[in-house]
């Protein structure tokens, strides 16, 4: 096991934790961003991690994913 920074060759895996929370509330926050552009969600958790475009009161914050077996 590897923590990694998000990657879009992570697609179909995280699709696929997405679909089996269903509507579920998912932690950490950063889960519950929008996902159907996943370019656009890689860049929205590249700018937490270097704090820009941070919503009022926030910080900046790295999310890293948990790989097992590439």
């Amino acid at each position: 096991m590897e923590l990694v920074l998000p990657s879009s060759k992570y697609i179909p895996s995280y699709n696929a934790y997405i679909e089996e929370l269903g509507d579920e509330v998912r932690y950490p926050f950063p889960m519950g961003f929008d996902h159907q552009d996943f370019d656009a969600l890689l860049a929205k958790l590249s700018d937490f991690a270097l704090g820009k475009n941070l919503p009022e009161g926030f910080v900046p914050s790295t999310t890293m994913w948990l790989v097992e077996r590439g």
